[in-house]
């Protein structure tokens, strides 16, 4: 590995970790948002759901 190859491994595996990272925070915050808007619809429209 010479001079110039180092700093582009790193900063790929940074972008990679920062990129499963954020796909995962992306998961959890979509799921959440789902089941809110869930709850909130059963919450409006009881009705609907038995």
């Amino acid at each position: 590995m010479n001079y110039y190859e180092g700093p582009i491994v790193y900063s790929l595996l940074v972008a990679a970790a920062a990129g499963v990272a954020g796909y995962f925070t992306f998961k959890v915050i979509s799921a959440r948002v789902r089941l809110h808007k869930e709850a909130n619809e059963i919450r409006n429209h009881p009705e609907k759901y038995p």
